[in-house]
């Protein structure tokens, strides 16, 4: 449709413009005529004026004329009213007969009379020109807009179809694969067991690497004091005694009052004008041996689990600050009979409940790979409790004690 409406319009300009061509030749040739005709006026007035040696000083001969409408009348001379009397007709000059040539022409016969009628056809041939912008109406370039949207729909039709054509076979193999892989799948479990056996023994042949350190420290040559200068004592009032009375030169990170749960979390080591959290300083130290003593202070918790758990969280925390430190673990020493007898302690356990914690710390050394100092042995007498002389309030040590525990030191390392 579109296409023939194009057609039309421009078989419809070519037809105007022929047309139009056609009114410019009749208007050119009009035009010709014109200027013809005015020239014949013009070259008429030089033909017909007043003869070699005529008087035109004033009064023009009888003879002379001027032209007016196409009609000779002397100038000058009144009109004849008279007729002929043969005819009863006015009758007119006749200046046709007169010799001179140049009064021949033919007036009634000019062609500017027949031209007239001509020139006042021109504007009509105007007219239709008016009219032809209606032909090139804009609505040619409607039709376009109308195609784009033929051409969406077929394009997101094809892809539609195509999924659903693929799902079926994708579903079908699957569904018959599983009923053929369960069958084998029992079989071999009940031949497995058998061989898993055999390993099952090899695990207990692997425990012997602990074996690379002795866990409880054996007696072995004194070493001086520069041993310990790489080392950090941590622990609770005892261990504060020992770095006092002991001799032994060392760094010490302990406090009064101090456990194995609040070492952890309360900002105690001092440095400069502040103090630093356990882990803080020995972020900041080299240390390469550490040496742990708590118990004393948590005799009347709970139970023992609780105090190995916590303990064992101090381990981790001193591991990952210091992932290379041989890590000591002290036993704890014992209380007099009296004081573990009387009625702050004996409800705790007393003496007991720090037989069972040694117990309980000998196995977290083995099962951490940690070395356990046996204080115990040199402090606790046949019955289990600390011997009176060496202590004045039966649970800190004298003077002389910390020495003992000093020199148990120097000769219980692991080199």
């Amino acid at each position: 449709m579109p296409n023939s409406n194009n057609k039309h319009t421009i078989q419809s300009r070519k037809k105007a413009e022929e047309q139009k061509q056609s009114r410019m030749i009749v208007i050119t040739v009009l035009a010709a005529c014109i200027a013809l005709a005015w020239c014949l006026v013009e070259f008429r007035g030089v033909l017909f004026r007043p003869a070699d040696g005529q008087d035109t000083s004033g009064t023009a001969p009888k003879d002379s004329y001027i032209i007016e409408s196409g009609v000779p009348v002397p100038p000058d001379t009144p009109a004849d009213t008279s007729t002929d009397p043969a005819t009863d007709t006015p009758a007119v000059p006749d200046h046709t007969t007169e010799s001179d040539p140049d009064t021949s022409f033919p007036f009634d016969t000019d062609p500017l009379v027949t031209t007239d009628p001509l020139v006042t056809t021109e504007p009509p041939v105007t007219n239709p020109p008016a009219t032809e912008p209606p032909a090139t109406e804009p609505p040619v370039t409607n039709p376009p807009a109308t195609e784009p949207p033929q051409t969406e729909p077929p394009v997101t039709n094809p892809p539609a179809t195509e999924p659903p054509q693929t799902e079926p076979p994708v579903t079908n193999p699957p569904a018959t694969e599983p009923p053929q892989t369960e069958s084998p799948v029992t079989n071999p479990p009940a031949t497995e067991p058998p061989q898993t056996e055999p390993p099952v023994t090899n695990p207990p042949e692997t425990e012997p690497p602990q074996i690379f350190h002795p866990v409880r420290v054996p007696e072995c040559e004194t070493v001086d004091d520069n041993f310990f200068a790489d080392a950090v004592f941590i622990g609770d009032s005892r261990t504060v005694g020992l770095s006092l009375w002991s001799g032994l030169k060392s760094n010490y990170y302990s406090e009064v009052g101090l456990n194995v749960s609040s070492v952890q979390k309360r900002a105690y080591v001092p440095s400069g004008d502040s103090k630093l959290t356990l882990a803080e300083a020995l972020a900041q130290s080299r240390f390469t041996k550490v040496y742990l003593s708590f118990g004393i202070n948590e005799i009347g918790w709970s139970s023992t689990k609780a105090f190995i758990s916590t303990y064992t969280n101090l381990v981790n925390l001193v591991k990952e600050k210091l992932p290379d430190a041989d890590i000591y673990v002290q036993a704890i020493l014992p209380m007099s009979k009296k004081t573990a007898e009387s009625d702050t302690y004996s409800p705790m356990g007393g003496n007991d409940k720090i037989a069972e914690y040694n117990e309980a710390l000998l196995d977290l050394c083995e099962s951490e790979g940690l070395y356990f100092v046996d204080l115990y042995e040199v402090f606790a007498d046949e019955n289990g409790d600390l011997n009176a002389t060496d202590s004045g309030d039966g649970i800190h040590l004298g003077s002389k004690s910390y020495h003992r525990w000093a020199d148990y030191l120097r000769t219980h390392v692991v080199k």
